[in-house]
């Protein structure tokens, strides 16, 4: 069973890190997605004075890019519930992935309003 949850082990976020080519940054939070406990995917992201920064995310290409857009959306949904409204991908995002959230509706890297924008999804919104 596929599960996405925030994630706080500082393994794992070193791992995430890693993943991305990152350095390790104690302000990074991170949502993973596991399957049957193995993880297969990732989302970093930093909430800083009331506003969402995502970092970036990956997941196994055989998972598909609605993985890759469940993450960021889980992220975005994280945020809204403790009062952040605006959200922007980082300039570390990278650039085929954010190319590949287009699909679903990612037209800007700059979300002005993470309630509104996740109200134009069915799924999202409930």
């Amino acid at each position: 069973m596929l599960e996405l949850k925030k994630v706080d082990a500082e393994d794992a976020l070193e791992a995430f890190c890693e993943a991305s080519n990152l350095l390790y940054n104690e302000e990074y939070e991170s949502y993973g997605a596991f399957d049957c406990g193995e993880p297969v995917g990732y989302c970093l992201f930093l909430l800083r004075g009331g506003r969402l920064t995502l970092i970036d995310a990956g997941a196994r290409p055989e998972y598909g890019d609605a993985l890759l857009d469940g993450l960021v959306r889980s992220v975005l949904g994280y945020a809204r519930s403790c009062g952040v409204g605006p959200a922007e991908f980082a300039g570390s995002f990278d650039e085929a992935a954010f190319a590949r959230l287009r699909a679903f509706g990612f037209a800007n890297k700059l979300i002005e309003d993470i309630d509104k924008f996740l109200s134009t999804c069915k799924n999202c919104a409930k």
